[in-house]
């Protein structure tokens, strides 16, 4: 046998036990975990990829595939960007926003290089964990924040505004006189002002009910 000839079939061997172990590792993962060629081709893929492939994209992706068959053409630049920064040594994380039969998962993708024994990049590791729970928890917060804020907002302007009214028309009002003409002015603008208050006092109600809706709903 040729020396060469021989030196090639170490190294595919050694590839080859690499590979098998990358794959255990891979399998052992419940994140949805890919390993890629330099040109973005699937060298192996766990069980855990494959149904979350085919649960958002109605898609089936299978080893020697390539990753740009599931990528829309907008986004083909996105994705080559952060691959060819991780070919290049950089390890890459994003978050992405599936939609699936109206509900929204959100996933941390991640991409990183892989080094051989000679210190060079051979392939790029490509995972995605699942941060639905997470991430819609800190949306649910900020929207609870944004609630919390507009209350004080109301609080604040709108709620004085007819409140300063009512207590200022009371002072004006004369109960030696209730029929005169100046009070029963009085008795209108307190009408107008109660309801102005009625409905400030009900946006706030309104505001805090949803807090605590959204609250309970991520509770349970």
């Amino acid at each position: 046998m040729l020396p060469f000839i021989g030196i090639l079939m170490k190294k595919n061997k050694e590839l080859e036990i690499s590979q098998g172990k990358i794959g255990a590792v891979l399998e052992s993962i419940s994140d949805m975990k890919f390993l890629l060629d330099k040109e973005a081709n699937v060298v192996l893929i766990n069980k855990t990829a494959k149904a979350g492939i085919s649960f958002l994209t109605e898609k089936v992706l299978e080893v020697n595939d390539n990753m740009l068959e599931l990528i829309s053409p907008q986004k083909e630049g996105e994705f080559y960007e952060s691959f060819y920064k991780a070919l290049t040594g950089n390890i890459i994380t994003i978050e992405k926003r599936f939609v699936k039969n109206n509900i929204t998962y959100w996933y941390k993708v991640e991409l990183q290089p892989v080094w051989n024994n000679e210190n060079v990049v051979t392939n790029v590791t490509l995972s995605f964990t699942d941060i639905s729970a997470i991430k819609n928890a800190q949306i649910a917060l900020e929207h609870q924040n944004s609630d919390l804020q507009e209350i004080a907002h109301i609080q604040s302007h709108e709620l004085r505004g007819p409140l300063a009214s009512i207590m200022g028309l009371i002072g004006l009002f004369d109960d030696k006189y209730p029929d005169d003409s100046f009070n029963k002015d009085i008795i209108k603008n307190l009408k107008i002002s109660s309801e102005k208050l009625d409905a400030v006092i009900f946006q706030i109600v309104a505001k805090a009910e949803r807090i605590d809706q959204e609250s309970h709903k991520n509770n349970s």
